[in-house]
């Protein structure tokens, strides 16, 4: 193994034997000592780089446009849209919700949608609602999804959405501390997945061109309406009609992306979604 980065404080975890004996580990980024209790200044230069104490709704500048839930069909075909317009996103994706993370369509969808540049973000493995664990399924459900992201990617990642943005304040601190992990939600919500119409998320993206300051909008690449009606011209006016730097989550907040990267994995009898929780369950 070699190791090209790596920074003088611990992490507020311990890598895992897999992360020391796999793949070559190309850099890994530290978080603040788990000491800190002062509010971080994602604006501060100093800070930059680094992760994000407490709750994060929204970006420090600019604007994040972001997608849950995946993969999925769709995620290409997100993924292209921001790639063609000069942009990024990001994709909070689970390893075992609208189908499995394993499956190799999701694999390659992965991994362009990776080599494009955007975030690939945890949204948790099985999209369970966060109020519902103990701390031990919580623990499950971040592995699980990190250990997947790493065979499949050679990345471990640094900031989680939770499903349904519900976080209690024990589980923050708990994946701010234990898991050195920004937490983010949302500023904006194109409401696609509760039945808002393509015209109300676009007059969402209209106000965001014409109303500018940070925004960190949240949508869904299951919609298909969203993926194929509303994102297009959104990215595209936003991108070349309003001269906006459309950035990814971690981008937006100045920290880290990933906390350990390194290259991919081989498939083997481990790349399976068989014997862990099923969509929704958090055991």
């Amino acid at each position: 193994m070699t190791v090209y980065k790596a920074a003088t404080q611990p992490l507020p975890f311990s890598l895992r034997p897999s992360f020391r004996s796999s793949s070559t580990i190309l850099r890994i980024s530290y978080a603040a000592p788990l000491g800190q209790t002062e509010d971080f200044n994602a604006t501060d230069p100093q800070l930059s780089k680094r992760f994000a104490w407490g709750l994060q709704t929204n970006c420090a500048h600019d604007v994040a446009i972001s997608f849950d839930d995946g993969p999925y069909y769709w995620t290409e075909d997100a993924s292209n849209i921001f790639r063609d317009n000069q942009a990024k996103t990001s994709f909070f994706v689970n390893g075992n919700n609208y189908g499995c993370i394993y499956d190799e369509d999701n694999v390659q969808r992965l991994r362009r949608a990776y080599e494009a540049g955007h975030l690939i973000a945890s949204h948790t493995w099985s999209h369970p609602s966060i109020s519902t664990l103990n701390v031990e399924a919580l623990d499950r459900q971040i592995q699980l999804l990190e250990d997947a992201l790493w065979k499949i990617l050679g990345v471990v990642p640094a900031v989680l959405r939770p499903p349904f943005g519900d976080i209690p304040d024990w589980a923050l601190q708990h994946l701010n501390q234990r898991w050195g992990l920004t937490v983010v939600t949302w500023s904006d919500d194109s409401g696609d997945a509760v039945g808002r119409s393509p015209a109300e998320s676009s007059a969402l993206y209209a106000d965001v061109g014409n109303n500018w300051r940070p925004r960190n909008v949240l949508n869904h690449e299951t919609i298909w309406s969203t993926v194929f009606q509303v994102i297009p011209p959104a990215v595209s006016s936003l991108k070349w009609e309003k001269g906006k730097n459309l950035q990814t989550v971690a981008e937006c907040l100045n920290v880290e992306a990933y906390k350990v990267v390194g290259s991919y994995g081989t498939r083997d009898s481990t790349w399976t979604c068989e014997g862990k929780p099923g969509p929704g369950q958090g055991w």
